[in-house]
């Protein structure tokens, strides 16, 4: 008996291997929790100081926005120029006189606008927004939007988001009963636990718009740029949409030309199918609807993230152990000049602007304090060549747009324009930096004179050289005085430019200079009070014929007291005797001075020279001919005195 043939048993397929679970999170220790709590507490405070800088959200209410140009009416010609992007007199696009004149009205009010925002932002784009798009959305009960969507009736959030749009027109509807009823002077109690809804009306395309006010009738030109609301594509991406509705919007400008209608009604469709009670309006606004104070908020949240694990952040916050980690040893200030082969930036910069430079290139995160009147455009200039010749791109925030036009002007003065690529309050910054940026592309390196650049900084080596030996030596004290040749200028400027300036004309020599030491001060400064309280220093002591004579010791001042006493006790009496005796015997006059005096006994000697050779006869005879006086003058002429004649006052006859 044969067997039955034994079926083949069926082979299981195996079982696909489960997936990986992530690896579980390690437990976070007290002082990580209070570490991101402090990180938290700053953000959200820094997060609501920029939502305060931000004023009024006009991309999400089109209506809250004051100055506003509507276009909607726009002549087709003026429309289709504007549209080519061609410069548009705003008297093209809108024809009609009484509306004209509102529209001008409203660009001055959006020109103003733009300009405040300007200086304080540094940049203020203007758009036209071409269409307008309505939908209702739910609130937090602090009715402030914090950017999230808020589910209705107890949904879960794993749920189709589209799912709420019933709930949400429900409650808006709602709303607009309750708000008819109110008007019509009915109070419907509002139920506690329903969500409130707010309708955004939002422009959908925003087109730059650069504005020309120089004249009377403003200019309107359009950038060959386009861009979607941020407020609608997030509401779409909130609700599940993945289409991108950017690529929509650039579909609509082409090289054919800018044909919006098209992109309108597609996104309309977008909005219709996933936004509750979305409606579509064509409009064309000119306004100011980006306030740069919203697009910092935006950028803000866009980095949320990774500012959370930012350890700069971190230390901004106040964690201390950031802090440590970023607390980095900078290099020590080096208050020389360096040697020029090894000096980094660009322009003839001071030592201290030279550590800013080499401080920045260690990577380290600090803050650099320029005190005023320092060139502070030039040394951003130095770090920014730098950071350049290192292989590094920089961003500039200037705190004003005159502070980023100067740092973009030093580095064009020092031929580095082809690197700088100034955006600064430049309405068409998009373009330019386009154009920019092909042409940085195409600059060809320079051509170096390398042997001439060597030689230079051979010629900039010695001259600095010599300086460095100038300064040094201007500022070493000077031995025995401990005092340097700078200190010594300065207190000369000092003492010649004050009210009580010094005008004394004294000098002192080099001989005499090396012994005013501490010692040699103090006695000169003894010596010196004490002939001021004597009044050496008076204008009658100075015109004196005793002002200058050398005197060099204690005995030769002794000399010149015994000398000058027998002259004044003996001498100068004799002296007045005799001249009162030579008057009265001879009848001249009495001599007043040394000098009379003198002149009479030279006198008296050729007179008393001629009476030994004339005859005495002959000068009785002459006496009784010409008298006593013509007497003395023809002995005095004999006697050779000059002009052979006496002066009038020196000879007095009696009786003549």
């Amino acid at each position: 008996m044969a067997a039955a043939p034994r079926q083949p048993e069926s082979a299981s397929a195996p079982a696909p291997p489960a997936p990986a679970r992530p690896a579980p999170a390690p437990p976070l220790s007290a002082a990580d929790v209070e570490r991101r709590e402090r990180i938290d507490t700053a953000l959200s405070t820094w997060r609501s100081q920029l939502v305060d800088l931000g004023g009024v959200a006009s991309l999400d209410d089109i209506s809250l926005l004051d100055g506003v140009v509507d276009l909607t009416a726009a002549h087709p010609s003026g429309l289709a120029q504007l549209y080519a992007g061609r410069p548009t007199n705003l008297s093209s696009i809108v024809r009609e006189r009484n509306a004209l004149g509102e529209a001008r009205q409203s660009l001055r009010e959006v020109s103003a606008r733009t300009d405040v925002l300007a200086r304080q932002f540094g940049v203020a784009p203007v758009y036209l927004a071409i269409g307008v798009a309505t939908w209702n959305e739910t609130v937090p009960e602090d009715g402030e939007d914090d950017g999230s969507i808020h589910l209705a009736d107890g949904a879960s959030p794993e749920a189709d988001l589209t799912a709420q749009i019933p709930h949400v027109e429900r409650i808006a509807a709602e709303h607009a009963a309750r708000n008819a009823l109110a008007a019509a002077g009915l109070t419907v109690p509002e139920a506690p636990s329903a969500p409130r809804v707010r309708t955004v009306n939002a422009p959908v395309l925003l087109r730059p718009v650069r504005l020309t006010t120089a004249t009377a009738d403003a200019t309107l030109t359009l950038d060959p740029t386009i861009e979607v609301n941020p407020v609608l594509t997030r509401a779409l991406r909130r609700y599940q949409c993945t289409t991108d509705i950017g690529d929509i919007a650039r579909a609509a400008l082409s090289s054919a030309g800018f044909t919006p209608r098209a992109a309108l009604a597609r996104i309309g469709a977008l909005g219709r199918q996933f936004l509750p009670g979305f409606e579509i309006h064509e409009r064309l606004v000119v306004g100011a609807f980006v306030h740069p104070g919203q697009a910092l908020v935006e950028d803000f949240d866009a980095v949320l993230e990774r500012s959370r694990t930012s350890a700069l952040v971190a230390a901004i916050a106040g964690d201390e152990g950031a802090r440590e980690a970023l607390s980095v040893e900078l290099p020590p200030a080096v208050p020389t000049d360096r040697v020029p082969g090894a000096e980094r930036g660009v322009g003839d910069l001071e030592p201290a602007q030279l550590d800013v430079i080499e401080a920045v290139g260690t990577g380290a995160s600090f803050l650099i304090d320029a005190p005023p009147g320092s060139d502070v455009a030039g040394t951003l200039a130095a770090v920014f060549a730098d950071a350049a010749a290192s292989g590094r791109t920089v961003l500039h925030v200037p705190a004003t747009s005159a502070d980023g036009h100067a740092v973009a002007a030093a580095l064009r003065e020092e031929g580095l324009g082809s690197m700088v690529l100034d955006l600064t309050e430049d309405a068409a910054w998009r373009q330019h930096a386009s154009e920019g940026i092909r042409e940085s592309l195409g600059v060809q390196p320079p051509q170096l004179d390398v042997a001439g650049i060597i030689s230079m900084r051979d010629r900039l080596t010695s001259v600095r050289s010599r300086l460095d030996r100038y300064v040094r030596a201007l500022h070493r004290p000077r031995e025995p005085w401990s005092v340097s040749a700078y200190e010594a200028l300065q207190k000369l400027a000092e003492l010649t430019s004050r009210r009580d300036r010094a005008t004394t004309r004294a000098r002192i020599d080099a001989e005499h200079l090396g012994r005013l030491d501490e010692d040699g001060r103090e006695q000169a400064l003894t010596l010196l009070r004490r002939g001021h309280a004597l009044g050496l220093f008076t204008p009658e002591v100075s015109s004196s014929a005793w002002n200058g004579i050398p005197v060099e010791d204690m005995d030769e001042a002794t000399d010149a007291l015994v000398h000058l006493r027998a002259l004044a006790n003996d001498l100068l009496p004799t002296i007045q005797e005799h001249t009162a005796v030579v008057a009265r015997t001879t009848g001249l006059s009495r001599a007043r001075n040394l000098g009379q005096w003198i002149e009479q006994l030279d006198m008296f000697d050729g007179v008393r020279e001629s009476l030994d050779v004339f005859p005495a006869r002959g000068l009785r005879a002459l006496r009784r001919r010409h008298g006593h006086r013509h007497c003395l003058q023809a002995l005095a002429r004999r006697a050779g005195h000059p002009h052979g004649r006496l002066a009038a006052p020196a000879l007095h006859a009696p009786g003549q």
